[in-house]
């Protein structure tokens, strides 16, 4: 545990410039946003302003930038890659912390200061306009689903973060894009052998489609009715962000081995 400390608080230092810098222009946007608004609405204009909708851009696109990079100075640059090497720790608590920095600190950090953040805001527009608008509520339900499901997607791109050695953002939703086409075409072979009796082709031609015989052929299998959807969130919450990390393990057991030699 206290080498998982000392690199959180190596992480901390590391990244504290560009954690204000991000803090500062999410708070210039939303001050920015409420006074046009407040003094547009003066002359007649309409909107409504909401922080529950503005959030899920910084939480998902920020943080998947952030978490592509964690790793480009340690392992993927001649100096980085010394001084990861000459760590006294294991390369499980180098991944731990990395987790804990980017998969839970973040998302907390990030939505606790978009609530304080509006707190100064309608506090400010209060005084100044005499109006405000409902703060963030950080405990929603929408607020903590996003939050789960961004801590199960950051382990795909510190997974990237650890394979690719450059643009790893991009890298990464490029494979991120190219890995659903394939499944989309398998899929769509999957739907054509199934409903081979209203297909008459898979690109071109008419087709006509009985809903209630699909139907009736989906109940057929009621295995998937019955098991489908809670295995697909036992593989969404349970498996894949384990996967990930272990596939992420392994990636940095590799580079420590090659970059020692």
């Amino acid at each position: 545990m206290k080498n998982i400390y000392y690199l959180l608080r190596e992480e901390y230092y590391g990244q504290r410039k560009k954690a204000i810098v991000l803090g500062a222009v999410i708070f210039g946007i939303f001050f920015l946003s409420r006074f046009v608004q407040e003094f547009v609405g003066r002359f007649g204009g309409v909107g409504q302003f909401d922080y529950q909708e503005s959030i899920g851009g910084y939480l998902y696109v920020a943080g998947f930038i952030f978490t592509s990079m964690c790793l480009a100075r340690s392992m993927h640059t001649r100096l980085g890659q010394h001084n990861w090497l000459m760590m006294p720790v294991f390369a499980h608590e180098k991944l731990i912390a990395k987790i804990i920095a980017y998969s839970l600190i973040y998302p907390v950090g990030l939505i606790l200061f978009t609530f304080l953040s509006s707190a100064l805001t309608e506090g400010f527009m209060a005084l100044f306009w005499h109006h405000a608008v409902p703060l963030f509520r950080p405990f929603d339900r929408s607020v903590l689903l996003m939050g789960a499901h961004y801590f199960v997607l950051s382990s795909l791109f510190l997974m990237g973060a650890a394979y690719f050695k450059s643009a790893h953002f991009i890298k990464t939703v490029l494979s991120l894009l190219a890995f659903a086409v394939s499944l989309g075409l398998v899929a769509g072979l999957l739907v054509r052998f199934v409903y081979r009796d209203y297909y008459t082709s898979m690109v071109a031609g008419t087709f006509h489609i009985n809903g209630e015989d699909i139907l009736l052929q989906y109940c057929r299998f009621p295995w998937l009715s019955r098991w489908g959807e809670p295995l697909g969130k036992f593989l969404y919450w349970g498996v894949l962000s384990p996967f990930f990390w272990a596939v992420t393990y392994f990636r940095i057991k590799e580079a420590e081995a090659k970059d020692a030699v």
